[in-house]
């Protein structure tokens, strides 16, 4: 009986074990698991981190941003030195405030893939969005040197160009100076060269803003946060500065246009841009054009950095032809990277004012005020006012030299 009993327990062994080799041993007819991506082979720890940060991305182009971080820290918790998960996560950090994080983790993005200039541009727009121009200027020539065969050349030159005059501007300014800004706004910045303001005789501004409607990445919800950048300006000017909103182009003192492709701006380091019409130092006629997708980015604009954008253009046109050397007011030389609710600062506040207070000369309000009363042909006026002034002063010359010309005329006497 007990040998009976340990033979059938040898037996129950034998199974058990011949079993667990069965399901653990390699199986000859199936080919082993393997992972590719953009038709390289890789790890299964990368293939998940590259799943992930997809995953990051789709969360970033839904504006949940907290989503892409959780997914971000996942990837990087299973493959460290990913380096499209260190410069997703910049990006996604910098959007959150984040700034310091983002730039290390810009740094770690480099430091994977040198080659890349990917994570080394973003970082100079980091740089630059956050005030450190030189930094950004740095940066951004670096890369002309190391890059000058790429096709994003074009705009970074454009950026270069743009933060040259910027810091050309802030010293001749004085920007540097301790005391410059204790007064509370920057409109050395804007005056040097003259001021450039709306006549009081112009108010209230008739404002005609275009419809969006069919352009890639329009939100119609844009219209709205247009029109009460207007309003902000309006109430921060303490009634020197009105508008009112009309349905014509025509009758329009500023004008307003949404676009969705950047090779409609003069500059694609900025993504809106204001045109000016002054007679002497009064602006006679705007138009606004406003990008609705972000050049610089593969994710979407937020209604936060659209409100940035508006109130920002529409600070240019209205005489803010400068910009201010402080990344808190509106009117700073980039618009941030932060997706974070803004207004006018008090500094963007105070500088409209005190260009509202400087009065316009005499010539440029009588200039300003044909232009209204011509309906946009002022010029075609003076152009008509001085040929007929040269003709009246050429015929009264003329005149008067056909008189002189009679009195020295002898007279001759004739003979009987």
């Amino acid at each position: 009986m007990h040998r009976q009993n340990a033979i059938s327990l040898s037996t129950a062994l034998g199974i058990f074990l011949t079993l667990m080799i069965a399901f653990c041993a390699p199986r000859a007819s199936k080919a082993e698991t393997t992972f590719f991506v953009n038709g390289k082979q890789v790890s299964a720890a990368t293939y998940q981190a590259y799943a992930l940060t997809n995953s990051a991305a789709a969360n970033m182009r839904k504006n949940n941003p907290r989503g892409a971080i959780a997914d971000l820290r996942h990837a990087l918790d299973i493959e460290p030195t990913f380096p499209q998960a260190h410069g997703l996560l910049a990006i996604t950090l910098a959007r959150v405030g984040k700034t310091q994080e983002a730039t290390d983790e810009f740094q770690m993005a480099i430091v994977g893939n040198p080659q890349a200039i990917g994570p080394r541009l973003n970082l100079a727009s980091l740089y630059q969005t956050t005030g450190h121009l030189k930094e950004a200027l740095k940066a951004y020539e670096q890369l002309v040197q190391d890059f000058p065969q790429s096709n994003q050349m074009p705009a970074v030159q454009e950026r270069i160009k743009l933060l040259r005059a910027e810091i050309d501007e802030e010293a001749r300014a004085g920007a540097h100076d301790d005391n410059r800004y204790d007064a509370g706004n920057y409109l050395g910045n804007i005056a040097a060269g003259g001021i450039k303001r709306w006549p009081e005789a112009a108010m209230p501004l008739k404002v005609f803003v275009s419809s969006g409607e069919g352009l890639n990445g329009y939100n119609s919800n844009y219209q709205s946060i247009l029109e009460e950048s207007f309003r902000e300006w309006e109430k921060s000017s303490q009634g020197k500065v009105r508008f009112e909103f009309c349905n014509s182009p025509g009758q329009a003192d500023i004008s307003c246009e949404w676009v969705d492709n950047a090779d409609k701006l003069g500059s694609s380091a900025e993504g809106g841009e204001a045109e000016m019409r002054c007679l002497g130092s009064a602006i006679c006629k705007a138009h606004i054009i406003l990008s609705v997708i972000d050049a610089g980015s593969a994710f979407p604009l937020t209604g936060n950095l659209v409100r940035i954008l508006c109130l920002h253009e529409v600070g240019h046109s209205l005489g803010l032809l400068g910009h201010s050397g402080r990344p808190q007011d509106i009117m700073f030389c980039t618009s941030p990277i932060i997706d974070k609710e803004r207004h006018v600062s008090a500094a963007d506040v105070s500088t409209l004012n005190l260009l509202y207070d400087k009065p316009l000369d005499p010539g440029s309000q009588l200039l300003a005020r044909i232009e209204r009363e011509s309906h946009g042909n002022a010029v075609s006026v003076i152009r008509l006012i001085i040929i007929m002034v040269c003709a009246v002063v050429a015929a009264i010359a003329t005149i008067a030299a056909l008189a002189k010309a009679r009195k020295k005329k002898p007279r001759t006497k004739s003979s009987v």
